[in-house]
């Protein structure tokens, strides 16, 4: 899947976003493909993921400078402790979980974490 480029001021007016700094929510994100991408004057600055949460829209941006949260509330440990979840699931190198197990679990981790967010 190819990403497009879009501006942060369009993602900005039309979603609910989770920003998070490059690499904070590798595991959690890793099966999941960017759609979009924003850059600036000194190159790529994000990713967007969309993520349907109950119905409702959710762009988590990951990237050096990535869009602020905005309508979702998330402090960095609560992220970290959902992060490290979604790395035991999938570093399971006993293979407890076969692959769509361990896919099916993390989305899971993913919604669950988003949700406490947006209460």
């Amino acid at each position: 899947m190819n990403k497009f480029k879009v501006s942060k001021k369009e993602v900005k007016e039309n979603y609910r976003i989770l920003g998070t700094g490059y690499c904070t929510m590798q595991n959690l994100l890793r099966h999941k493909n960017a759609f979009a991408y924003s850059a600036g004057v000194n190159g790529w600055a994000c990713d967007y993921y969309l993520v349907n949460v109950n119905g409702q829209e959710v762009i988590i941006s990951t990237g050096y400078n990535a869009l602020n949260s905005k309508r979702i509330n998330l402090d960095y440990t609560t992220i970290k402790e959902y992060e490290e979840k979604a790395r035991m699931i999938e570093c399971d190198y006993d293979y407890n979980m076969d692959y769509q197990d361990r896919v099916k679990a993390i989305d899971t981790l993913l919604i669950e974490l988003l949700e406490k967010g947006i209460k």
